[in-house]
């Protein structure tokens, strides 16, 4: 059995869709990203073995590579890593 848990990046969003419980919030409140080698250790000492990284929108330009490297991060240390984006924000890099 493996244990999965939610990552809020941000409430953020690009949309505002009236059908997602967020609405398109405006917050600028984000993940706080200097403690993510303690909360990924923490998770992963709990078990945890999925990570379900989603917002707001995760990919919002101005957390973008902030998510990108703590998805990296993250896998690194053998999560895996499901993602919940509008897609918006995402290019071919």
């Amino acid at each position: 059995m493996s244990l999965t848990t939610f990552i809020i990046i941000t409430d953020r969003c690009n949309l505002y869709c009236k059908y997602c419980f967020n609405e398109g919030s405006n917050s600028i409140d984000t993940y706080d990203f200097t403690k993510q080698e303690e909360d990924l250790r923490y998770l992963k000492d709990q078990k945890v073995t999925e990570l379900i990284i989603t917002g707001g929108e995760p990919f919002y330009s101005y957390i973008k590579q902030k998510t990108l490297n703590f998805i990296s991060y993250a896998k690194s240390q053998g999560f895996n890593i499901y993602i919940n984006s509008n897609c918006t924000e995402i290019d071919n890099k």
